[in-house]
């Protein structure tokens, strides 16, 4: 999978996640993470003058769509306070 980043609507990073910026961006490993996993998507999350966060999720050929929804479903779990 080539490497690829999007942007998420304002509305909604700051409605689930109270953040400014953020999306997802999708790596191939050069180096397999625990020998297994050769793919991971990033979620990043930022807030001006605040911080950043970054969570990311490992998996294999195949379960990108699994990945995407669990992102979906967990979507707000982790969030800025104000």
């Amino acid at each position: 999978m080539p490497n690829s980043i999007i942007f998420f609507d304002k509305n909604y990073l700051k409605k689930m996640y109270n953040a400014d910026d953020g999306g997802t961006f999708i790596r191939n490993c050069n180096i397999p993470y625990l020998d297994k996993y050769y793919n991971h998507v990033v979620l990043f999350l930022a807030k001006k003058d605040f911080g950043h966060i970054e969570v990311t999720y490992f998996y294999n050929k195949g379960l990108k769509q699994e990945i995407d929804e669990i992102i979906s479903r967990t979507a707000g779990l982790v969030k800025f306070k104000n």
